[in-house]
């Protein structure tokens, strides 16, 4: 997102190094400013601006169109600024939620479509609660991004008393008023109803509003470097790619004026901006910049699949060996090898960098030779048995608690329990998980509405093991809730019978969970904030001697 001239101006006048006079006048040569701060400065040949140029004449390209660059600038001086968006579909099925979140950016606006038929029949509010859910994982990852509401269906639900009724149930029920400011209000009411089959008109309507939120958001007036512009143009110039290496984006950066350092800065903030998609927490996730968003939706979408939405087509490509490497299998169990990883994927380098992906967001966790997946058995019927134990719940009530959250918990309890002498296989089901953590402690963990249960089964009448499965859930949770849920993520404890967590440390019946607790004059947190995965994972196993 920027003037419409960066690109123009930046590919023209920003593409060669600067001499040492040059340098003084910028800084040291790194055009930090964005063009709406030096177009006051740009000397032209021919133009009556007689005040101190950036560029020498002879530094300026042969090729830069300087009628071109005068007319933006009239442009932008008459306010008539533009923007360029890059336009990203999420699919709704709720198996392919659990990796919206790796798209979802502060720097965007966001538009919810929801049919206006639903909202007016008798299962209004079951439909309601799904557009709910939306509205909360986009301000949990995107806080200040607006949200748009649009009604489809415009053909079908054309009286305007109709459409107030609908407006009436989305702000009882969703409590727009309350709880989201980023929804804003149009022609008075709080969505647009729009159709695909008449009033074209609703569209024109509907890119404006787009328009008018987007040019209030504060990252649209942020300066952009030149050369960082620059880089992005040539970057692009590689969009039949689906991706590109670091190593050779480096090459491009340096040759624009760049340092390692700042491309790494740069390919952050472009990420941000949903230009592109840099991961940067492991070597083998940086290693590969994302210039298709879509590719990688792809990718993910050949393993995290809904079987009736998008069933294997008998066409697709080596679908053979993909039914011979236990597709159907992991379908029902969400254990996948590592060639119907291969065989999904294709080639090396894709397999490796989409499994490290898939580690690092908590998506899939390895089982010797296996790989588990939990979202993809989410709508199998469970028939674990959960023993006789210690319980308690953590409750989300008054926040959010989707799928994900869930599946990331038994995928951490797995990477876990993977490390752990005398282990079984974990039993993954539902919303339902047993793992052995270790050969007599097990801990059964199971998703109902807003809360997460966990039974804790032990065989070692040691308390110390029920105290420590309690801290290591409230070090997982509160790690699920930085990395991926923006710190928004909240809930409360309840033990047996409802017993409040300041209660229970107070019950003589519940002293399993807290005895080691009181043996220590301060317990010592388990670090979770910015902390790699693995180290997360190293503190926890060393738990019991904290």
């Amino acid at each position: 997102v920027g003037m419409p001239y960066t690109t123009e101006l930046a590919t023209r006048a920003g593409v060669k190094r600067l001499n040492d006079k040059q340098q003084g006048t910028l800084k040291r040569g790194l055009m930090r400013r964005s063009i709406r701060m030096i177009r006051s400065s740009i000397s032209l040949s021919g133009g009556k601006n007689k005040k101190p140029a950036i560029f020498e004449p002879d530094t300026v390209p042969q090729v830069f169109d300087q009628a071109l660059f005068l007319e933006k600038l009239k442009e932008h001086q008459a306010g008539n600024n533009s923007i360029t968006y890059e336009i990203w579909d999420f699919g709704g099925e709720k198996v392919l939620q659990n990796f919206n979140d790796l798209f979802l950016t502060q720097n965007s606006v966001c538009i919810c479509v929801f049919d206006m038929r639903e909202v007016l029949n008798d299962n209004r509010g079951e439909y309601c609660k799904t557009i709910l859910n939306w509205l909360n994982r986009i301000s949990v990852h995107a806080p200040d991004s607006p949200i748009i509401l649009c009604g489809s269906y415009l053909d079908k639900i054309k009286l305007k008393k109709e459409w107030d009724k609908i407006n009436k149930t989305l702000n009882k029920r969703l409590k727009l008023a309350e709880n989201f400011e980023n929804v804003p209000k149009i022609d008075g009411r709080w969505f647009l109803p729009v159709s695909n089959t008449r009033n074209k008109n609703a569209f024109v309507h509907l890119r404006k509003e787009v328009n008018r939120v987007t040019f209030q958001q504060k990252f649209i007036k942020e300066p952009v470097s030149m050369r960082w512009t620059k880089v992005l143009d040539d970057l692009m110039e590689e969009r039949g790619k689906a991706w590109v290496s670091l190593l050779d984006v480096y090459k491009i950066g340096t040759i624009n004026g760049l340092r390692n350092s700042e491309i790494d800065v740069m390919l952050r903030f472009f990420s941000d901006t949903g230009v592109l998609v840099y991961l940067s927490s492991t070597e083998v996730l940086r290693s590969m910049v994302i210039l298709e968003p879509q590719w990688l939706t792809n990718q993910l979408g050949k393993v995290i699949r809904n079987r009736e939405v998008h069933a294997l087509s008998e066409n697709e490509s080596d679908a053979k060996a993909i039914q011979e490497s236990g597709y159907e299998k992991f379908l029902v169990s969400g254990f996948a090898s590592h060639n119907l990883l291969s065989c999904l994927w294709k080639d090396k380098q894709t397999t490796d960098f989409m499994m490290e992906l898939m580690r690092h967001t908590l998506l899939m966790s390895d089982w010797n030779e296996y790989f588990i997946i939990p979202c993809m058995n989410m709508n199998i019927e469970s028939n674990i048995n959960i023993g006789k134990g210690p319980k308690c719940s953590f409750c989300f009530s008054g926040s959010i608690l989707p799928d994900e959250v869930f599946h990331r918990l038994v995928c951490l309890c797995v990477d876990y329990s993977s490390y752990i002498y005398g282990a079984k296989e974990p039993l993954i089901g539902g919303n339902q998980a047993k793992v052995w953590f270790g050969a007599s402690d097990v801990i059964c963990l199971q998703k109902i509405d807003d809360r997460i249960g966990l039974v804790v089964e032990t065989d070692n009448e040691c308390s110390l093991s029920v105290y420590r499965c309690l801290r290591m859930m409230k070090a997982m949770l509160g790690k699920i809730n930085e990395d991926f849920m923006n710190g928004e993520l909240s809930w409360y404890m309840e033990f047996e019978k409802g017993i409040s967590y300041e209660n229970a440390r107070k019950n003589k019946k519940l002293q399993k969970w807290f005895a080691e607790e009181k043996r220590q004059q301060k317990e010592v947190a388990i670090s979770v904030r910015d902390v790699d995965l693995q180290i997360f994972l190293e503190n926890l196993r060393g738990v019991q001697v904290i």
